[in-house]
């Protein structure tokens, strides 16, 4: 075995264990034939050289082994190494070789083997004897030796001592072979020549040695630790053969991402041709509303024409009839004129001049009874077109790759309160991506398996990498959240929602309670607006809405807010409670609502978005007040403030919790408002008129500034304190 010039021997030992190339030497004819290779494919794959496509030898072109398992010769590795880099010509990988003898390029020899056996399938009478040097065609292999062998070398080869227990094989039974191993060259020391038996595993080695090795420089008394190198190699095969099962799981799942990014091109120009369709059918219909409007304006241009023509054709024949009148007068009068009997034309004159004078005095209009005031009135049309079909038609795409999505939740998600994520989206490059809140969805799976929607929030002004999803958990349990771009996911979230242990505790005195009804009833579900949310049992209401949804046609089209089930009815006192929560997200502007807690009449309530001021309806109103800027309470009647507390500060994080206890004595017509925790009255609204059904009604505002919680406790839930 030649080494090649200026190679250090440390980096040709470590090279000759440590490399397994494409085609190693316990391949198989089988495997072979499974590659389905010509001789020629194989010369060309494994025994060409991929830059300069030179067959590879022992010497200046033996083949070099690049970290992408592609091969170079020799000759051109030292050509192509380029400020301490090197890039392969076959895939284009860039490799660093900080070292000037480039032993991160190990030599691999195995290719010899591959070599031999490609000369022995090509033509055994090409192969010729190794070991005189006489050109003599070989007619046998020594297995000991790795030589091809001339007849008279062969009975040589049986004589002497050394060689006489070889094992040789004629060149007819190694054509027969299926195993590279028939093909294998041994390999030496090149400082003691003597073959590599054994393996020094010492941290610092790591590679083959010779006996010589052992005894003068790799003693186990040193620390080196020494082991057979057919040991050392089948768990080194062995760890390849883990490397490559795994390499092949992660061939299936590249093919598998093959597949999949094969389909999508095709479902991408799929969805290409089926949007233009879509396109198409949208703009043809637009151009069918343009071509009726056409029509429809040359129609009403027609019968504007036809009608002023018509008005000045009856004009004209008036005047034209008016006009031969006088015509036929004068040219009547003239011949009278000319009349040279005296008392002939004093029979007539009278006659013609109270004729002259009548169509003389006759009235006609002296212009025109219509004009040409006809004209097609369009300033600004084609702007306003434009406008509208650039804001209302157009095509998106969206780039987000699902890996780069992150999901984050803020705070904790509680039972019957609203849980807040921001959902982070990213192309496959990590940019931002941008899309439009109307293509992505939002599902939350309960731990009953029960599936409902989630809103989804345009991104978030000043923090436009975001999007914000809002739902509220009816149930406490694990939930599972997903993402989805039309129907596709894009991301899954796991969370843990928390069971709601915020007991409200009533401290109104029993005095007042046992003179007072406590009414059975909840918040309307189905007649609830459609931005808010009202939980099934109707006991809770939040200002958001747990997913957009279209209104339904009984569902309060003005009004944000609820209704309860059940009026409040004469006679006698009725008593319910309500806690209120919020939580400011961002400072509120002047005046801004949070909430509203009334009593009113049915067909007042979807009036506006508030009842308050409205005739027949009472109610307290939390909302930002201008004068001290914080969050405040604000009962009137009558126009006048008979109630002012403040709640809490006007700035981001803050929150408040209050417990409201509410007395409708519709005997009195009184409306009584407790602090229900402290077991005190807060005001008295008089003047409330029971005479017909009052409906208890809460409303809440602003959610994106602010995030508004309900509690109702009614009947049995206030008796069992």
């Amino acid at each position: 075995m030649k080494t090649a010039e200026g190679e250090p021997e440390e980096g040709k030992m470590s090279m000759l264990v440590g490399t397994i190339p494409n085609a190693s030497m316990n391949i198989t004819m089988a495997s072979l034939s499974s590659m389905t290779m010509g001789v020629d494919q194989l010369q060309s794959k494994f025994l060409r050289c991929h830059n300069c496509s030179k067959p590879y030898n022992s010497d200046d072109q033996h083949p070099r082994l690049l970290p992408c398992l592609h091969t170079l010769c020799y000759k051109c590795v030292k050509e192509k190494v380029e400020n301490k880099k090197i890039v392969c010509p076959k895939c284009n990988v860039e490799h660093k070789s900080t070292s000037s003898d480039m032993r991160e390029f190990p030599r691999d020899d195995t290719r010899e083997d591959l070599m031999d056996f490609v000369r022995v399938q090509n033509d055994t009478s090409g192969v010729t004897c190794q070991s005189c040097g006489e050109d003599s065609p070989a007619t046998h292999r020594c297995q000991e030796c790795g030589e091809f062998l001339c007849s008279k070398c062969k009975e040589a080869h049986k004589r002497l001592s050394v060689t006489r227990s070889h094992e040789l094989i004629s060149m007819e039974n190694l054509k027969k072979e299926k195993t590279l191993g028939a093909f294998s060259h041994p390999q030496k020391c090149p400082q003691h020549r003597e073959k590599f038996n054994l393996y020094c595993s010492k941290v610092e080695c790591q590679k083959p040695v010779c006996y010589v090795c052992v005894l003068c420089d790799h003693k186990e008394t040193d620390g080196h630790k020494i082991n057979n190198t057919d040991e050392i190699s089948n768990n080194k095969k062995q760890d390849i053969s883990k490397e490559m099962d795994s390499l092949k799981k992660a061939e299936e799942r590249v093919t598998s991402v093959i597949r999949d990014v094969d389909l999508e091109t095709t479902a991408v120009g799929e969805k290409g041709r089926d949007v233009e369709m879509q396109i198409d059918a949208a703009f043809d219909g637009y151009i069918k509303i343009l071509e009726k409007r056409r029509e429809e304006l040359k129609n009403k241009v027609a019968s504007h024409v036809d009608r002023k023509t018509k008005v000045l054709d009856t004009q004209m024949s008036t005047l034209t009839a008016h006009r031969n009148q006088i015509e036929e007068a004068i040219y009547f009068s003239d011949q009278a004129l000319a009349y040279t009997n005296s008392s002939a034309l004093l029979q007539i004159e009278k006659t013609i001049i109270r004729r002259m004078r009548s169509l003389n005095q006759q009235p006609f209009d002296k212009m025109p009874h219509e004009t040409a005031a006809l004209g097609f009135s369009h300033k600004g049309l084609h702007a306003e077109i434009q406008k509208d079909i650039i804001g209302m038609a157009s095509v998106w795409a969206s780039s987000i790759y699902p890996p780069n999505t992150r999901i984050e939740q803020e705070g904790d998600a509680i039972e019957n309160e609203i849980v807040t994520f921001f959902v982070f989206t990213a192309n496959f490059q990590g940019q931002k991506s941008d899309d439009r809140v109307g293509v992505i969805s939002a599902r939350v799976k309960g731990p009953k398996g029960v599936e409902n929607m989630a809103r989804v929030d345009e991104r978030l002004s000043g923090s436009e990498d975001r999007f914000r999803i809002s739902f509220v958990p009816f149930e406490s349990g694990e939930h599972v959240l997903e993402i989805r771009i039309v129907d596709r996911p894009i991301g899954t979230y796991r969370f843990q929602v928390i069971a709601n242990t915020d007991v409200s505790v009533s401290n109104i005195p029993t005095v007042i309670l046992q003179k007072a009804k406590l009414p059975e009833f909840s918040f309307d579900r189905a007649r609830a607006h459609r931005d808010v949310t009202v939980s099934p049992d109707g006991k809770t209401f939040l200002n958001s809405a747990a997913a957009a949804e279209p209104a339904g046609p009984n569902t309060l089209q003005k009004y944000k807010g609820a209704m309860s089930t059940v009026p409040i009815q004469a006679p006698g006192s009725h008593y319910y409670e309500l806690n209120v929560r919020y939580k400011i997200r961002r400072p509120l502007e002047k005046c801004n609502l949070v909430f509203e807690i009334g009593l009113a009449r049915g067909v007042v309530i979807d009036n506006r978005h508030h009842v308050e001021g409205q005739t027949f309806a009472w109610s307290l109103i939390g909302a930002h007040h201008n004068d001290c800027d914080k969050i405040c309470l604000h009962i009137a009647h009558g126009n006048q403030c008979i109630f002012h507390d403040s709640l809490s500060k006007n700035e981001a994080g803050a929150t408040m919790s209050r417990n409201f206890g509410f007395m409708v004595d519709t005997d009195k017509q009184e409306w009584k408002i407790f602090d229900s925790a402290k077991g005190e009255q807060i005001c008295v609204i008089d003047a409330v008129d029971g005479s017909e059904p009052l409906y208890p009604v809460v409303a809440g505002y602003n959610p994106f500034q602010v995030e508004v919680t309900m509690n109702l406790r009614t009947g049995s839930a206030i008796n069992q304190e």
